[in-house]
């Protein structure tokens, strides 16, 4: 698949409003389709101020004949349509740009490129440029909403071919590339990437013509200036590492070649500085590594007045042995975790990095989006929260799922628009509702209850490489719905089935996976094949005392934690346990109790889950009280959760964010 890049030059695009005397602000503009699954798509608008004058708000305007914008971010949508800027990137001086984005469906058409309108930027569009799926033009910016400073993992594995991929070169490099580059090997992660960028660029072995040379992809961390971002590889085993060599990412507008680079390899117990890297342009930048013995690699980098990137990122070295282990790994739950721990959200965490004493976090984590049925897992020593995007005022209203993330558990990622949406099960139609993503075998499994068309909730299961997609439907049609359930028990009326909503994915020790899900008093769970996308085996209805809804199934010291929704709305979320992950359950107790409403707003909901991280565990849940919130529009929250001695928990008040 290509993705579509059409640039123009003053095109009637948006109307910029100047500010320094009668001065008429022009700009460059792009416009560009990011995503097209044919149903639908995702497109983003770049305006560039280029002259002289600064200019405070702008406006572009379009009309289709059968596409419809389903959301928007960055910007604010009204009518059919008008975009204005928000408060943030509304005030452009020379030479800066801000960007919106949004995502449409096609209704039976096809894509289509509006026709766009404003008082600047007026002039004839050039010719459509064609890039790779890999790259989107390095003009397109973009920007995540967080709670303080980004810091976020986006995870890329390499298996990638030990030869090199030579783009087509205009410039000589002043250093050799390195030959033996074990940087292929390696799994990347980064503080932030943006969405229209790709990490897997550092390590494909490829060799850059210049520093904007973006054939093969490139790692950019645009609308971070003056902020110190970092890329890590992790390796299987230890190395002995000679010297490192990265090729900077500069497209001589929002991404710029950094003012400051340095290295630092991991003991097993924390980070130590190696030395600087280089800051030439259209070259590798070589430091000697002096044979550290490591297998984790960082390199940080800031500018002062722009955001950074790379190309490419090589290392050199030898194996020598395992991995160094940290002495403060000591969970007493990660001893009899297995490789697929991490997927059950109950992950051997123990080697990860914790938050930082005296930092603290908010409740809610984000404060500016408005995101429900939370559910939490652990991959790559990142902290990851699903939920949907709640848009609805007198009604539940979802209609796509974002991912939240965190490396420190206090500053807080939202990875910008929405990473899944109804439009990747073309046989349902509404309520994107509570559901959970896991980890198994490299990919990553989504489970989530949707309105089937013709009416009925069903239980979709999608699959990506990343926790942060794309993400395709694995099987094409529902994996649990009514009929599937009267078929597994007999029933012979749909009326008798389990509310097929909110479900629950737990992979044990022994590598056998559960699905659990349930509403209104009831709760099933069956076993899946090893593909995560079929059932296996005897449906069981076991449902826990007090149980309403929100089940989220975890294992803690051999123990099964089965924690959920209480009674009705407004819930308790409460808890129990059982020697198997199907039941019986037994009751122990009540972990929150029934959270406030807001003034005149109908009872709210309570969606809970539970997870540990560097050995620490949390409670994951969403309110319904918080600023500009209400019973439809509800927000992430989390605290810390505590085991007593004979492993149950402890009961949790409310707070306005974690401290460490």
């Amino acid at each position: 698949m290509k993705t579509m890049v059409k640039n123009y030059s003053r095109l009637a695009l948006f109307g910029l409003v100047a500010t320094v005397g009668a001065t008429t602000a022009n700009a460059a503009c792009t416009y560009t389709i990011t995503n097209n699954w044919g149903a639908g798509y995702t497109a983003a608008i770049r305006i560039t101020n280029d002259t002289n004058a600064r200019v405070n708000g702008w406006q572009v305007s379009w009309s289709y004949a059968k596409n419809t914008v389903t959301n928007a971010w960055n910007a604010q949508l009204s009518g059919n349509y008008t975009a204005t800027n928000l408060g943030w990137n509304g005030g452009l001086n020379p030479g800066q740009s801000a960007e919106f984005g949004f995502q449409a469906v096609t209704n039976g058409g096809t894509v289509e490129t509006p026709a766009l309108s404003g008082s600047l930027c007026a002039a004839t569009a050039s010719s459509v440029n064609t890039v790779s799926s890999r790259s989107v033009a390095s003009s397109i910016v973009s920007r995540s909403i967080v709670s303080s400073s980004i810091v976020s993992s986006n995870p890329v594995t390499s298996s990638r071919s030990a030869s090199s991929i030579i783009r087509s070169s205009s410039s000589v490099n002043s250093v050799a590339p390195i030959a033996n580059n074990i940087a292929a090997l390696a799994t990347a992660t980064t503080s932030y990437v943006s969405p229209w960028e790709t990490l897997a660029a550092v390590n494909d072995n490829s060799i850059p013509a210049n520093s904007n040379d973006k054939s093969q992809g490139a790692y950019g961390n645009w609308n971070n200036p003056n902020s110190i971002q970092w890329v890590q590889y992790d390796w299987p085993q230890t190395y002995s590492l000679t010297n490192t060599q990265i090729y900077w990412f500069d497209d001589n507008g929002g991404v710029l070649t950094p003012t400051r680079a340095y290295i630092e390899y991991w003991t097993g117990s924390n980070w130590v500085s190696i030395g600087d890297v280089p800051l030439a342009k259209n070259a590798f930048n070589n430091l000697p590594l002096n044979s550290v013995v490591t297998n984790r690699l960082r390199v940080s980098m800031l500018n002062a007045t722009e955001s950074t990137g790379i190309l490419e990122w090589r290392v050199a070295g030898v194996p020598v042995g395992q991995p160094p282990q940290s002495s403060s790994a000591k969970s007493s739950s990660s001893s009899s975790r297995s490789s697929v721990a991490s997927s059950s959200g109950n992950s051997s965490t123990g080697n990860c990095t914790g938050p930082l004493a005296g930092t603290r976090g908010s409740n809610p984590i984000l404060p500016n989006i408005f995101t429900a049925d939370p559910a939490s897992f652990v991959h790559n020593c990142t902290f990851y929260i699903t939920a949907g995007r709640d848009e609805g005022t007198n009604g539940f209203l979802l209609r796509s799922w974002y991912v939240l993330s965190s490396t420190d558990m206090v500053n807080w990622t939202d990875h910008g628009a929405p990473v899944m949406s109804l439009s990747t099960f073309t046989w349902a139609d509404a309520n994107a509702w509570a559901g959970q993503m896991i980890e198994r075998g490299g990919k990553f499994y989504w489970y989530v209850p949707v309105n089937k068309r013709g009416g009925g909730m069903a239980i979709g299961v999608a699959v990506g490489d990343s926790p942060l997609g794309p993400f395709r439907d694995a099987i094409g049609a529902p994996l649990v719905d009514d009929t599937i359930e009267m078929n597994a028990f007999n029933y012979t009326d749909a009326g008798q089935t389990v509310y097929t909503i909110d479900p629950t994915v737990f992979v044990d020790d022994n590598g056998q996976a559960y699905l659990t899900y349930g509403g209104f008093w009831r709760m099933v769970t069956v076993a899946l094949n090893d593909n995560m996308t079929s059932i296996k085996g005897n449906w069981i209805e076991r449902t826990p005392r007090d149980f309403f809804e929100a089940p989220y199934l975890t294992k803690r010291n051999g123990t099964y934690y089965m924690v959920y929704a209480a009674g009705a709305n407004p819930a308790t979320i409460d808890y129990a346990t059982s020697t198997n992950p199907t039941g019986p359950w037994t009751y122990r107790g009540r972990i929150l109790e029934k959270l406030p409403a807001l003034a005149g707003q109908d009872a709210p909901t309570s969606h809970p889950a539970i997870t540990e991280y560097a050995g620490q565990w949390y409670l994951v849940y969403h309110i319904s009280n918080g600023k500009g919130g209400g019973t439809y529009r509800r927000q992430v929250a989390i605290e810390k959760l505590f085991f007593n001695s004979d492993g149950t928990i402890k009961p949790i008040t409310p707070s306005t964010g974690l401290s460490f």
